[in-house]
């Protein structure tokens, strides 16, 4: 397991963990010394993250004013993972859900990732 800090960032309904890119294109370069034969992964439109609220306008809005900015340490299981469209690496970091269950939206239902391609 590798340690890892990424910055909160709330955009209008979503609100994620910006890490390092560095962690992504090592990640999508070593898939592509191992799978040179396949296309290349793309790097993620908002760049390597972590998810942690989808589609909830007014939550964003009411947790911008307290963690928006806020530096987060988070742990990283380095095995790629794939669901046949994105390719992502396992992540425990219980703050996160510490952030979602203060604003009412319970534990995560789906395991966090961060994503990198």
């Amino acid at each position: 397991m590798h340690t890892s800090k990424g910055n909160l960032r709330l955009f209008s309904q979503w609100a994620l963990l910006e890490c390092d890119d560095n962690i992504g294109r090592m990640y999508r370069s070593l898939y592509g010394l191992e799978y040179f034969y396949k296309p290349k992964i793309q790097k993620p439109l908002w760049g390597s993250h972590i998810s942690i609220i989808r589609g909830e306008r007014w939550l964003v809005e009411r947790i911008k004013r307290q963690f928006d900015g806020m530096n987060i340490e988070f742990y990283y299981i380095p095995e790629m993972q794939t669901n046949g469209a994105h390719f992502y690496l396992p992540v425990i970091c219980p703050i996160l859900d510490d952030i979602r269950i203060e604003f009412g939206l319970g534990k995560s239902k789906v395991n966090y990732h961060l994503s990198i391609g």
